[in-house]
C-alpha cells in the first residue's frame, strides 16, 4: 500500500569510499514532517518522524519515494 505524501527535498549521500550510497528524502505525511533513508535494494528503507515515539513502516512509503527518486534524480543508478 502506497501512502499519500508530499516530498519537500531529496539529497544523495555517497557514504564514504566503500559504503553504499543512499538518499535522504524529507516529506510530509498527514500532519507529520518525516525523513526517509533509502538504500538501493528494495526493502532497505527507514522512515522517521519528528516524534521519536511514533513508529512507521517504511514499506508503506517505499513505492512513492522510489518513484520520486527515479523521476527526479538522473545522476545515480536507478532506485526502483
Amino acid at each position: 500500500m502506497s501512502m499519500k505524501i508530499k516530498i519537500t527535498s531529496m539529497h544523495y549521500h555517497r557514504n564514504g569510499v566503500f559504503g553504499t550510497g543512499f538518499f535522504v528524502v524529507q516529506f510530509r505525511h498527514a500532519k507529520y514532517n518525516m525523513i526517509a533513508v533509502v538504500f538501493p535494494n528494495l526493502g532497505d528503507i527507514a522512515v522517521l518522524s519528528e516524534i521519536p515515539t511514533e513508529r512507521w513502516r517504511g514499506d508503506q512509503f517505499e513505492a512513492a519515494i522510489r518513484a520520486y527518486i527515479a523521476e527526479h534524480d538522473h545522476d545515480k543508478e536507478p532506485y526502483q
